[in-house]
């Protein structure tokens, strides 16, 4: 085989190599164009996507507090229940009691003690302070329920124990 050397086929082949050169580095650079823009857009849809999710994590978390919020409001309404009809049923009884005291009096002829009967007026005047305090239940608001549900506990607890000291100690 033989070679000759001719200018213009150096050329031709120089000119040929470059053009593949070109044609290769073209396509090279269109893959990576293609590869760049796929990578833009899945980096575009997954922020999209990730803020999107962002949001419906949000959203759902609203969801959820607003959720435990009304279950809250359930409990509290209940509890305000519960408490009302506790403080009306100690009021009642108490009423009771001392109808029945008043009534034993009478038909034996007895008045009470001075003592007595002074500490039975302290006793009525706290029943009608906490008689006061049931529209405070129906008017508390709800964040403040558990301050007020505890001091009225421990109002309802003492004047429940000093009526039946009471009425033990005089009847």
């Amino acid at each position: 085989m033989v070679f000759y050397y001719n200018f213009n086929s150096e050329l031709l082949i120089n000119k040929t190599n470059t053009m593949k050169t070109l044609k290769n580095l073209k396509k090279h650079l269109m893959l990576s164009m293609g590869l760049l823009l796929t990578v833009i857009v899945l980096i575009a849809s997954g922020c999209k996507s990730g803020t999107q999710g962002r949001q419906e994590t949000t959203d759902e978390l609203s969801r959820e507090i607003q959720d435990v919020q009304e279950e809250v409001n359930e409990i509290i309404a209940m509890e305000k229940v519960e408490m009302k009809n506790r403080l009306e049923s100690t009021i009642a009884d108490f009423n009771e009691r001392i109808e029945e005291l008043e009534s034993t009096l009478e038909a034996q002829n007895k008045e009470l003690a001075a003592e007595k009967e002074a500490l039975l007026n302290e006793l009525k005047a706290k029943r009608d302070t906490l008689n006061d305090r049931l529209s405070e239940i129906e008017n508390q608001a709800n964040e403040d329920w558990d301050d007020f549900k505890t001091e009225l506990d421990h109002d309802l607890s003492q004047f429940g124990s000093t009526v039946q000291d009471f009425f033990q100690d005089n009847i």
